[in-house]
């Protein structure tokens, strides 16, 4: 069975202390760990959907996605997070500016009608955390097709995928700028 505990879970902060999210390297820990979830969910599901791991896995994976942008959105106790006035309205204003067009473009793919400028902090960040998401995914579904042909994949480009989202969450970045092949329509 899946262990469901989270490193972002209540009970594990006196072990890794409140985040900082205006350090690059914990946000990218933090985004590291909602992808491996993610991925992890993705790949049992697709290579054995009737696996009894499925359920664990995906209430693991919208543990970690829900923790993480109540905590992104400023809606996690103040003890989950360094107070240095990043998270909540500031983070996502930074978002909105940042992600104007791959916001607009998931909102409306997902459904959601009228203006991003609109909705609020917490479908900003979720909407956000799809996109990382997604870009995640169609670089994991690359790699193993590569793999599958016999080459041997540079790891630069998960690096680089990752290093453009903590630096755009901790605010180091005023846009995103991850490699093309991660983009996603």
């Amino acid at each position: 069975m899946i262990h469901q505990s989270s490193a972002l879970a209540d009970e594990d902060l006196p072990k890794y202390g409140p985040i900082d999210l205006r350090d690059q390297n914990a946000v990218f820990l933090v985004l590291e760990e909602l992808g491996v979830a993610h991925l992890q969910r993705d790949y049992v599901v697709n290579k054995d959907p009737s696996h009894s791991d499925v359920p664990a896995l995906q209430a693991q994976a919208d543990e970690f996605f829900e923790d993480l942008t109540a905590i992104l959105a400023g809606e996690a106790k103040t003890d989950r997070i360094i107070q240095n006035g990043w998270a909540g309205a500031a983070l996502v204003a930074h978002l909105r500016r940042a992600l104007a067009d791959e916001l607009a473009a998931v909102w409306h793919r997902f459904g959601g009608e009228g203006e991003v400028d609109r909705i609020s902090d917490s479908t900003v960040v979720a909407l956000a955390l799809r996109i990382y998401l997604e870009m995640l995914s169609k670089l994991s579904a690359d790699v193993e097709a590569r793999t599958a042909r016999g080459e041997k994949p540079s790891p630069k480009i998960y690096i680089d995928l990752m290093a453009g989202w903590s630096a755009l969450v901790c605010g180091a970045a005023d846009r995103l700028q991850v490699p093309a092949e991660c983009r996603v329509d």
